[in-house]
C-alpha cells in the first residue's frame, strides 16, 4: 500500500480513503477467499463483493450478471423513450435518439462482458434476443 501511496503521490492523484473499497478476485470454487487486512491513511479499507467502476458492474467471480441487469434497466427506460416519440417525430430523429440513448450503453464495456458464458445461459440475457 506504501508503493500505491507514493505512486498516486508522484503522479499528483489524492485518493479519498473513505470512498475507497478492496474486493478479492477469486473463482466460485473458492469460497473462504484469504482478505488481507488493507489500510490507507491509517484506514481500514473495507471489502465487497462487487462494485461499479467506470460505469461497469464488477464482481468478485467476474461474473457479469449484474452490470447486466443493471444495463437493461437503463436500456428499458430508453426504449421506453423511444417508443413514446415514435408516433410524434420523424424516422432521422428517432435514429438519433436511439444511438444517443440506447446503443450508446450497449456497446460501453461490452468488450468486457458481452462473451460472458453465464450471461448467455441466464433469463435476464434471453430476454434480450
Amino acid at each position: 500500500m506504501q508503493d500505491i501511496r507514493s505512486w498516486f503521490t508522484s503522479n499528483s492523484l489524492n485518493v479519498n480513503a473513505g470512498k475507497t473499497l478492496a474486493i478479492s478476485f477469486h473463482t466460485t470454487q473458492n469460497k473462504m477467499p484469504a482478505l488481507p487486512r488493507v489500510t490507507l491513511e491509517d484506514r481500514e479499507i473495507p471489502y465487497n463483493t462487487e462494485t461499479k467502476f467506470l460505469g461497469v458492474y464488477l464482481n468478485e467471480n467476474a461474473k457479469w450478471i449484474t452490470h447486466i441487469r443493471h444495463l437493461s434497466s437503463k436500456l428499458n427506460t430508453s426504449l421506453y423513450m423511444i417508443k413514446a416519440l415514435t408516433s410524434i417525430t420523424s424516422a432521422h430523429v428517432l435514429r438519433t435518439m436511439y444511438f444517443a440513448c440506447f446503443h450508446v450503453h450497449l456497446r460501453y464495456g461490452v468488450i468486457l462482458w458481452g462473451g460472458d458464458t453465464e450471461c448467455k445461459k441466464s433469463s435476464v440475457c434471453k430476454r434480450k434476443r
